[in-house]
């Protein structure tokens, strides 16, 4: 195997590449037996799916008995062998359990919003619960992005973050050697509406996530259903119902979210 290909290899892992080579089965399996590897278990590895950058918007107030975010997450994901709920006050922490782990990324700094502070937590805080989420698939709901963006000085700022989160999540999930199956963002529907910008912000939150779910009436729509639930919300009072579905239509057109 010539030292070109390997690095070629290297490179498309790091995300170096936008084109890269695609190891055969007989390349898998003469790495593995050049690192003492289990063949099997690398194989497995390479063919689990990637973590699913998701946004969840809450479309309905928070009443008494209503499911929480984690709840609409079990109900729309795929299963993961433990939850983390990533949040700072435990009086909105969902009901505890055995599958259900709980860490805080704004432990030092609770009334503002400093993206290097959140994405130096991560590790720490992922470390800390390692013996229950190390060797296992875990899905993260981030429940404060609604509150982190009412600190921020301007939202965009927390947009921005959104398009690193991913890579955060990720590089810290595997210094504890566990995978992220879900990485879910939350936000409350009433947040996104008063917005200086809302239809802006949505369509940059739309663009920014590989998986779109809608909660409404303790139910999950997804993809380009939950997109144009979540727009339809943001129509001007001075835009006619009709012109506003069209508007609609032609930005899930641009997010490639037509269905």
């Amino acid at each position: 195997m010539s030292q070109a290909y390997v690095v070629a290899l290297e490179k498309a892992h790091d995300g170096a590449r936008t084109s890269s080579p695609t190891p055969t089965i007989d390349v898998v399996c003469g790495l593995a037996f050049a690192l003492g590897l289990d063949p099997v278990e690398l194989t497995e590895s390479v063919l689990r799916p990637a973590p699913r950058h998701t946004l969840l918007v809450l479309e309905d107030q928070p009443v008494t008995g209503a499911p929480d975010a984690l709840e609409y997450a079990r109900q729309a994901a795929s299963p993961v062998d433990h939850w983390v709920w990533v949040a700072s006050d435990l009086g909105h922490s969902p009901r505890r359990d055995r599958t259900a782990s709980r860490i805080d990324l704004r432990r030092r700094r609770r009334d503002e919003f400093d993206p290097e502070t959140i994405f130096a937590a991560m590790p720490g805080e992922l470390a800390a619960i390692a013996p229950v989420v190390r060797g296992r698939t875990i899905g993260m709901v981030f429940a404060e992005s609604a509150h982190v963006m009412s600190l921020a000085g301007d939202p965009r700022q927390v947009l921005e973050v959104e398009h690193q989160w991913g890579r955060v999540v990720r590089d810290a999930a595997r210094a504890v050697e566990t995978r992220v199956g879900w990485n879910i963002c939350v936000y409350e529907l009433s947040v996104l509406q008063a917005l200086p910008r809302p239809v802006e912000a949505v369509c940059d939150l739309l663009g920014s996530h590989d998986t779109i779910w809608s909660a409404h009436d303790s139910r999950v729509s997804s993809g380009a259903s939950a997109a144009r639930r979540i727009l339809q919300h943001l129509r001007p009072d001075d835009t006619p119902a009709s012109r506003w579905r069209d508007t609609v239509r032609d930005h899930l057109t641009r997010l490639g979210l037509a269905a």
